[in-house]
């Protein structure tokens, strides 16, 4: 036995000693991945829309036992809800570990595709684990290196900034799919092997091909862009694989129909199992969030009308080469197993991007270049290092570069960690906030003054963020974003929500914080005329307002003094104006459109896959950023309400059917019975000057235009005669005849008369 032991205990000695190059390079690769990660994840900060929140809070539901997609959806895929847990778990389980967990899985997966990568160009894993290591510390150490040098546009730029932290949506996770699905392929290969290889029975020569189409079905799951991206190329280069073999088209053909029903049906299991199921929930979700997303989110860019909007640019026709070549050997050796190593993993991970962004591209008029400009730059930069490895014959020079490798990686990981201890030290900066789970520099006294305000109070949140994270509470839709209220069932489930919910408050961004708050509550419609007609503000921080419902027949709508006025400009386009009898009127007009988007008949129309009509705010624009923000799209037929912004008695909308050059707009009817006047007389303050008898607004374009003709001001229930008012650097100064009343109410909204 104890020989047994012994003999045990030298093989795995001499393992380690056969492959300590490699061992080595995996733990610096960890801890370069892990100091990174500590590093620039140290404060519990957020941003409150689209910012980290979109990470955590699925994690937070998961974590407190609610089903995904019954409970609540995770927009970004069931990967990201479930590796994303894993590591949040990991790390501690706090808002603060979950930082940590998806700034380790963005650089780890950009870590995993280099070592991917270079592991089957180089052909060797000791120098594939040491030029992953040596060229993630230099990207680490000489920023200027990928910014000035690598980074020859804005998209390489963005894409290797994805590659360092999850950003908005963790885009990078996301896409290191396209590695597991490498991985559980090659695992699979190793199980083959070891059990199967050497056995006969009918049909053995297709478990490749059914595997294949097993962890197909596997990557589907993971998200609906690289998930989806995955399991479309995998039958690709499966049925192509079964070409390249058997040189017969019918068996490629015969591979790819049997591929897409064993991958359906991987899929649809897997889902059941991860939704605890809830498939339904989950086709529900998904196939409804993809149809809206075609016309719903506004673009900064491109939208794409026509089946001839493939990416073509310069970049994107390299990776489309790249793949082509690699298919190409991959075909002149047959298939085989050196091939689909060399070749076929960066046929497929290539592939795979270029699907990605022209899906993402045609589907959702979006960029999402940030992983395929990563793949192809890697790819590359791989292929170029080959070619001189090659050239370098002397076996000094490389043991020299391995050292020099090493000494690189050791020397910022002391650095690195020498910052991290001192500043564990030394005490860290800013406000420990135990809910967070970690120190913040930004933010943490608008969560205790909103704290404070609820007074464990029940409310109901478009941005569900670190304020249900402080109160204990979850958003009660089970969609935290309204813009992820996708689908016309997951719209209606959200809307019945908020009418029937028993919440004595609602919180939506505020104008003045982002310019996308104007195109939030256009595009959102649906949501905020119901919220105007019955609540107003009574509470503000610096990027949230609180809503009360109205009680004792309160109301903000005008129905009266209206006028409607249509101007046909143009086949493709109308104009809309509210007129309102009362000059000083402010507000938002509620205008009711039957309309349809038609095809032109012409040539270009026959290549045309989407119509969709555009809204923009021809009127007033409050946003700094112009109209971009004060316009949204909607579906090509539909009966809907609008909004019109109303200043000064005025407002146009002008709608165009899309694309204009292949459409026709045809507009059945019009109407407008009610103006909201409820975001225009309701204002929040900055500050009260008591001995001058002044309240003070923040300088905001709208706030200017609103305040201008007050006569009167109620604030805390009390009214208030306006004597004057000025707009200085700092603020609007209202100054007011009565002294100004302070009672302990946190409300902080003046209501305009």
């Amino acid at each position: 036995m104890k020989k047994s032991n012994m003999r045990i205990k030298n093989r795995i000695w001499e393992t380690i000693l056969e492959n300590k190059v490699f061992i080595l390079g995996v733990v610096l690769m960890v801890l370069i991945c892990l100091i990174h990660t500590f590093k620039e994840a140290s404060f519990a900060n957020f941003v409150p829309i689209n910012g980290t929140f979109q990470n955590y809070n699925p994690v937070r539901r998961f974590l407190a036992g609610q089903i995904p997609f019954k409970d609540y959806a995770d927009y970004l895929g069931l990967g990201h809800l479930y590796l994303g847990t894993l590591f949040t778990i990991l790390f501690g389980g706090s808002y603060q570990s979950s930082l940590y967990a998806f700034a380790f899985l963005t650089f780890s997966g950009f870590a995993l595709f280099i070592l991917l990568i270079s592991w089957v160009v180089l052909k060797n894993k000791e120098k594939a684990i040491v030029f992953t290591t040596t060229l993630l510390t230099v990207i680490l150490i000489v920023p200027i290196f990928f910014e000035d040098i690598m980074a020859n546009s804005n998209g390489l730029l963005k894409a290797l900034h994805y590659a360092l932290m999850p950003g908005n949506s963790a885009r990078m996770m996301r896409g290191t799919i396209l590695v597991y699905a490498c991985i559980m392929i090659c695992c699979g290969y190793f199980f083959y092997t070891k059990w199967i290889q050497n056995k006969e029975f009918k049909f053995k020569k297709y478990l490749p091909y059914i595997y294949i189409a097993l962890v197909a079905g596997v990557s589907f799951s993971w998200s609906n862009d690289y998930g989806i991206g995955s399991w479309l190329c995998l039958i690709l280069m499966n049925a192509f694989l079964a070409f390249s073999r058997e040189r017969k088209l019918i068996s490629a053909i015969m591979v790819l129909l049997a591929s897409i029903p064993i991958s359906i049906a991987s899929l649809f299991i897997v889902v059941e199992i991860l939704t605890f199921g809830n498939l339904k929930g989950w086709l529900t979700f998904t196939f409804g969030t993809g149809g809206y997303q075609s016309w719903f989110f506004n673009n900064n860019y491109y939208r794409s009308y026509y089946l001839f909007d493939v990416d073509f640019s310069f970049v994107m026709l390299v990776q489309g080469l790249l793949v082509l070549i690699y298919l190409k050997k991959l075909f002149d050796a047959r298939g085989t197993l050196e091939a689909c190593r060399r070749y076929g993993i960066l046929a497929f991970i290539n592939m795979a991007c270029f699907a990605v962004v022209n899906e993402y591209r045609l589907i959702s008029n979006g960029q999402l270049y940030e992983v395929a400009l990563t793949v192809l730059l890697l790819t590359i930069l791989v292929e170029l290092c080959n070619v001189l490895s090659s050239l370098i014959e002397s076996q000094q020079l490389r043991r020299n570069l391995v050292i020099g490798s090493v000494v690189l990686s050791l020397a910022w990981i002391s650095s690195t960690m020498k910052e991290l201890v001192t500043t564990k030290f030394f005490g860290q900066s800013g406000t420990y906030v135990a809910q967070m789970g970690g120190y913040m520099t930004k933010l943490n006294n608008d969560l205790y003054a909103a704290h404070a305000f609820l007074n464990g109070e029940d409310f109901f949140s478009t941005y569900a963020t670190a304020q249900e994270l402080m109160e204990g509470k979850f958003q009660p839709t089970g969609t935290d974003y309204i813009i992820h209220a996708l689908g016309d069932k997951q719209r209606q489930d959200y809307l019945d929500a908020f009418k029937k919910g028993t919440f004595k408050y609602a919180a939506t961004i505020r104008d003045d914080y982002t310019d996308w708050s104007f195109w939030m509550r256009r595009a959102n419609w649906f949501f905020y005329r119901e919220l105007y007609q019955n609540w107003h503000p009574v509470y503000a921080n610096t990027y949230e307002t609180y809503w009360e419902r109205n009680t004792n027949g309160e109301t903000n709508t005008i129905h009266d003094g209206i006028t409607l006025k249509v101007t046909e400009i143009n086949s493709t386009s109308q104009k809309i104006e509210v007129i309102c009898d009362d000059s000083t009127v402010n507000g938002m007009a509620d205008v009711y459109v039957d309309y349809r988007v038609d095809k032109k008949g012409n040539l270009s129309s026959k290549v045309m896959f989407r119509r969709e009509l555009e809204v923009k705010n021809t009127g007033k624009l409050y946003p700094a950023g112009g109209e971009f923000y004060d316009h949204n799209h909607l579906r090509p037929v539909s009966a809907e309400y609008i909004p019109v912004e109303i200043s000064n008695g005025h407002g146009e909308v002008t709608i165009t059917s899309q694309p204009s050059h292949s459409t026709i707009l045809t507009v059945n009817e019009v109407k407008c019975d009610a103006i909201y006047s409820v975001s225009s007389r309701y204002i929040p303050l900055l500050s009260t000057n008591v001995e001058k008898n002044q309240f003070i607004v923040q300088k905001f374009a709208r706030y200017i235009n609103d305040t201008s003709e007050a006569k009167k001001i109620i604030y805390h229930g009390k009214e208030y005669t306006v004597l004057n008012i000025n707009s200085e650097d700092d603020g609007i100064y209202i100054t007011v005849e009565e002294t100004i009343e302070q009672d302990g109410n946190m409300d902080n909204f003046i209501q305009i008369r």
